[in-house]
């Protein structure tokens, strides 16, 4: 048993099993022990039972708590099934929860989150709705949170929502965020491309409202095809008045029958630059990571060399002139498909690199790596 409760393991419990070893825990002193649990089922009950409730309330010194169980329904939950879980969220030595999978996640639980780093994954659904708190949970007067991770379309969308529904409870929780990262790796049904963006565009300018210190934004955005949707604008990017560093990524992919790059230097192009150009202090701006993620057609384009030697041109000129404080700027191809096709990559990164970037003395590499599954 000792070997069980070494403080760096990282220990799962499935809730529907009664027999489950942590069940049988029956002193304090061992559950202190557990410092990183997950909760993980594929089955489809969502109930807490007595013994599972006990075990999470001896729980004293959780610092890592992660939640995969799909069919769990929080405004679903009884009184004492949700006190046992938002005690764990409050517990002082808690510093990251991490909302894998779950249905109706309420935004409002946050305000009893005392960790410094949250993550709510696409297979988890968001909601602005508040369910009934048990009565004897003292919620915390500002919040710890500084890392805040949004995964979907959807769940980006909620969050605005309880910005503007629960301004107060949002600023509680929400005023000394620092990172923002926000992802949508697939399409939800009937989304349109260029939405993703707006629904950004939008949650910035409303989560200014409530934390003016964001230091670092990252957003990775993974479009099914070219993208010719909404680009940011500076209305949408003004609360990133403090902001130093910027990881920006963008997934796209051509035609299968196209024969140039043209449509991925629109992308591209299209994409970034409004975010560059729409920065409310680039003479704050230190660190910059830019990735471009593409398909290459086979046979290659016939461009695809001079195409990405091109964009590394302009984007080295552009970066030189526009941010006076970077000290780090990479910019990344990353080519899908083209593992099947020998290429010396090494000599073509040498001809684009960053020559007005790295003469001024910033650390920068652009590159093209090549993908392999």
């Amino acid at each position: 048993m000792a070997d069980t409760f070494k403080p760096d393991t990282v220990h799962t419990i499935n809730p529907l099993d009664p027999k489950h070893p942590f069940l049988f825990i029956n002193n304090d002193e061992d559950a202190t022990h557990i410092k990183s649990l997950t909760v993980h089922t594929e089955g489809t009950s969502s109930t807490l039972n007595p013994e599972l409730i006990q075990f999470l309330n001896r729980l004293r010194c959780l610092e890592r708590f992660v939640i995969h169980w799909k069919t769990l329904n929080w405004v679903m939950l009884e009184e004492q099934e949700l006190g046992a879980l938002v005690q764990l969220f409050s517990l002082p030595s808690l510093q990251r929860l991490e909302i894998l999978a779950s249905a109706n996640f309420p935004l409002s639980l946050l305000r009893y989150f005392t960790g410094s780093k949250l993550c709510i994954a696409a297979t988890t659904l968001a909601t602005a709705v508040m369910p009934v708190f048990p009565t004897d949970t003292q919620a915390r007067e500002r919040g710890a949170l500084i890392d805040l991770s949004l995964v979907g379309a959807r769940n980006i969308r909620e969050f605005r929502t309880y910005i503007e529904w629960q301004g107060e409870r949002a600023f509680a929780s929400l005023c000394f965020v620092k990172t923002l990262r926000c992802s949508v790796s697939w399409r939800e049904q009937d989304e349109k491309p260029g939405e993703f963006n707006k629904d950004i565009g939008s949650l910035l300018q409303r989560i200014g409202h409530v934390s003016s210190g964001l230091e670092e934004f990252r957003i990775l955005d993974w479009q099914n095809n070219s993208f010719d949707g909404y680009q940011f604008t500076q209305s949408d990017l003004a609360s990133l008045t403090s902001l130093k560093r910027l990881h920006v990524q963008l997934g796209a992919s051509p035609k299968a029958d196209e024969k140039t790059m043209e449509t991925m230097d629109y992308s591209l192009r299209r994409w970034l630059f409004p975010i560059l150009n729409s920065l409310p202090s680039p003479a704050l701006l230190e660190h910059l990571h830019v990735m471009f993620s593409f398909v290459v057609p086979f046979p290659w384009p016939s461009d695809l060399h001079t195409w990405m030697r091109t964009f590394s041109i302009d984007l080295d000129e552009h970066l030189a002139s526009t941010f006076p404080s970077l000290t780090i700027a990479n910019m990344t191809f990353d080519l899908r498909g083209a593992h099947t096709k020998p290429f010396n990559w090494q000599n073509f990164n040498d001809s684009i690199r960053p020559e007005r970037l790295q003469t001024r003395g910033v650390t920068s590499t652009f590159r093209a790596e090549v993908y392999r599954p």
